[in-house]
């Protein structure tokens, strides 16, 4: 088992699957939370918090 260079440095295959499972993770929670933010936009009509 070799080990590879990322972003992170030198990391085994084990390593760089879980780096990519939590880099996948961490995109998909700062999608919604864009979305959960647009949406509540929308709800003020456009204006952030409502003002």
């Amino acid at each position: 088992m070799g080990m590879k260079h990322t972003g992170y440095g030198y990391v085994s295959n084990t390593e760089q699957q879980c780096l990519g499972d939590l880099e996948h993770w961490l995109s998909e929670k700062r999608k919604q939370e864009r979305l959960k933010k647009h949406k509540s936009d929308d709800d003020n009509g456009g204006k952030p918090n409502g003002k």
